[in-house]
């Protein structure tokens, strides 16, 4: 037994839902009243490849308390070699010197690399990063003044596993270096494939069942991919790459009426994927800006293909109130 499911929660963003831990439970039954531990809650729901031959070996250790930390026990259970850190937040060190740190954040199972104060002119360079990355996105955060850049991943907490959180940190220590490489080069960024679980024939079959049981309203777009229309007339649009969900909403073309202005206002869309729950605003092979967010299909349940579409349509909301709906580039700047 995992644990006792007491409590679920849906509104128009989120299901969630809550267990008591099993050993919590157990330890709780063998006690002295008197003595009852603080209640926690938890949603119910081989070493890892890493970078260069795997995480350098550390060992984890608990935090103080009768009960196990829902992320330690995944990360206990995931093969990777970790430490406690402070607070609810794992370290998890790698031996390209990349340290991804994991923790419980508002629900979200959250994996990030600290990366440092933005590299000058490096904003533009890591929405198009994003755009080829499998699980992740790079966003800012101000700090005492000066722009902190993270590579981060967040996945609902009802749907984390051990094998999710093993890939997501294999995937943020190589990204992390690859975004290193990339910065040293000219070179546009390239899909890892790699980085990607692969695809198998089943996988646009198992996407459009997984549409049929969540209940969102869609229609057949094309021979591949599928439409979820909303009321805000946000459009959003699933498909399968590489064996991964892919589900994404355009905004329109990239603000700014040029690379100098875009840059500038690419700083404001990495600060809202900063806020962003589980999705990055990334800019695609024509500059023009798409709202995103990719789960492997082996991972993609219909409660989360639902959080995710819906999560979609008011993150491409928000990105309109802020910048406005701008043209295409196609549609502004012709095929130049």
């Amino acid at each position: 037994m995992v644990g006792v499911h007491t409590q679920t929660m849906i509104s128009r963003n989120m299901s969630t839902k809550w267990a008591i831990p099993s050993n919590v439970l157990r330890d709780w039954l063998g006690a002295d009243p008197d003595d009852d531990p603080p209640v926690y809650f938890a949603s119910a729901s081989g070493t890892g490849a890493g970078v260069a031959g795997g995480t350098a070996a550390t060992g984890g250790t608990s935090e103080s308390g009768s009960a196990t930390p829902e992320v330690e026990q995944l990360l206990a259970s995931s093969g990777l070699n970790y430490d406690h850190w402070e607070g609810g937040t794992y370290e998890v060190p790698y031996v390209n010197d990349v340290t991804v740190y994991v923790q419980d954040y508002d629900g979200l199972l959250r994996a990030y690399v600290a990366f440092g104060d933005l590299p000058e002119g490096s904003a533009f360079h890591a929405l198009r990063f994003n755009y080829f990355d499998p699980v992740g996105r790079f966003s800012i955060n101000e700090e005492d003044g000066v722009d902190q850049l993270y590579w981060e991943a967040q996945v609902p907490m009802g749907v984390a596993t051990p094998d999710y959180l093993r890939d997501l940190c294999n995937i943020a220590a190589n990204q992390t270096q690859n975004f290193y490489e990339l910065l040293q080069s000219d070179e546009e960024p390239t899909t890892p494939t790699d980085l990607y679980p692969g695809a198998t024939d089943s996988d646009h079959d198992t996407l459009a069942a997984m549409l049929d049981e969540s209940g969102l309203t869609y229609e057949v777009f094309d021979e591949d991919t599928f439409k979820v229309p909303f009321e805000n007339d946000v459009d959003v649009y699933a498909n399968t790459f590489n064996g991964v969900a892919y589900i994404h909403a355009y905004t329109g073309g990239i603000p700014g009426d040029d690379l100098d202005e875009a840059e500038q206002l690419a700083l404001d869309m990495l600060r809202l994927n900063w806020a962003d729950p589980i999705g990055r605003v990334a800019l695609d092979d024509d500059y023009d800006v798409v709202w995103e967010c990719q789960v492997p299909i082996s991972y993609l349940t219909a409660d989360y293909l639902y959080i995710v579409a819906n999560v979609a349509a008011e993150q491409v909301e928000e990105f309109w109130g802020i910048f406005g709906q701008i043209p295409f580039n196609s549609e502004r700047f012709g095929d130049s």
